[in-house]
C-alpha cells in the first residue's frame, strides 16, 4: 500500500510540475539580428537593432504611427494601395514584382530598426535578421524601410532586396545612405514583404 501511494504522490509531482507555468519568450526574445560591415573600423562600436513596435515606447508618435499603419495595412485592397510607389537608395522607381517576383505580397513583419555609431566609412553593412517568421533559402523579399513623419501621419518607403538563409533569417544589404537615414531619424520602420 505504501509503494502505491508513494508511486501516487510522484505523479502528482510529475504532473503539477508538467503543468507548471513555463516562461514564454517574447516577441522582443525571437528577433535576432547579426551583421558586417564592408570595412572594419576598430573600436566603432555599430549598433544595429530591430525591435517590435512597442520597445520604442519613449517615442508615442513613432509607436502610434507604426499601429495605424498596420490597421491600414490590414484595410488596403491590395499592396499598392498602402505602399504607393516604392525607391531603390539610389532613388530609382521599384516594384514588388522585380524584387520578389509577385505583384502582391503579404507583409509577414512589422517592426522598428534603429542605427547607431554608423560611420560612412563602414561602407555598405550586409545584415542578418532573423524574424520571426521563418523564410525559405534563397526566397526573396522586399524589406520595406518607411521613414516615419509624425506631424502628418505617414511615412515614405524604400525598398531592399532580402534573400532568406538556410536558418530562416533574411540577409538584407544595406547602403550607406540608408543606415546614414535611419541613423539621423533615430529609428525608422521595418516591414518584410514576400509572396
Amino acid at each position: 500500500m505504501k509503494k502505491f501511494f508513494a508511486v501516487v504522490l510522484a505523479l502528482i509531482c510529475l504532473m503539477s510540475f508538467a503543468m507548471a507555468d513555463t516562461p514564454s519568450k517574447e516577441t522582443k526574445d525571437l528577433i535576432t539580428v547579426t551583421f558586417e560591415p564592408e570595412n572594419k573600423i576598430p573600436g566603432n562600436g555599430l549598433v544595429i537593432e530591430v525591435k517590435p513596435l512597442e520597445e520604442f515606447e519613449k517615442d508615442e508618435k513613432f509607436v502610434e504611427l507604426g499601429n495605424a499603419i498596420i490597421k491600414a495595412l490590414g484595410e488596403a485592397k491590395d499592396f499598392e494601395e498602402y505602399f504607393g510607389e516604392l525607391r531603390n537608395p539610389q532613388g530609382e522607381v521599384v516594384t514588388l514584382e522585380e524584387i520578389i517576383g509577385e505583384k502582391a505580397g503579404n507583409v509577414n513583419e512589422f517592426n522598428g530598426i534603429l542605427v547607431a555609431n554608423y560611420d560612412e566609412a563602414l561602407g555598405k553593412v550586409t545584415v542578418q535578421v532573423g524574424f520571426t517568421t521563418p523564410y525559405e533559402k534563397d526566397e526573396k523579399v522586399a524589406v520595406l524601410i518607411g521613414a516615419a513623419n509624425t506631424e502628418d501621419g505617414t511615412a515614405t518607403w524604400t525598398a531592399l532586396e532580402g534573400t532568406g538563409l538556410e536558418d530562416g533569417s533574411v540577409e538584407i544589404v544595406f547602403e550607406p545612405e540608408t543606415l546614414t537615414a535611419i541613423q539621423e531619424a533615430g529609428h525608422q520602420f521595418i516591414a518584410v514583404v514576400s509572396k
